[in-house]
């Protein structure tokens, strides 16, 4: 296994087994697929909703949680985030260890805004 003669950044999105980079960083490639006007919107509208004024919030967890739940509410998706994440869950489900994994429903709600 492996990547032979890796490149640092490449020109497109690579993917192989067990492998994906990006060509400059994950988050480009997403504000792409979904539009940079419609994540800048969902961005100010999560800032608004749940008062998050902090210096470096891109790079917070929280922040892009609501960011990315927000954009699946509105129907905006990310095709390469979507795969990622099917990636990961195939991956652990062919490493259980019992043999049987179990399948998880996962729905995502932003909790009520306090204002």
């Amino acid at each position: 296994m492996g990547v032979e003669k890796p490149t640092a950044f490449p020109a497109e999105t690579y993917w192989k087994d067990g492998v994906v980079s990006w060509p400059t960083k994950i988050g480009d490639v997403v504000a792409a697929e979904i539009g940079f006007d419609e994540i800048h919107k969902f961005k100010e509208a999560i800032r608004a909703k749940y008062r998050i004024f902090v210096r470096d919030a891109d790079k917070n967890g929280l922040f892009i949680g609501y960011l990315m739940a927000e954009a699946w509410e509105q129907h905006k998706r990310s095709v390469t985030l979507e795969k990622v994440c099917r990636t990961i869950i195939e991956y652990a489900k062919s490493v259980d260890a019992s043999g049987e994994a179990e399948v998880i429903e996962v729905v995502a709600t932003l909790p009520a805004s306090s204002n």
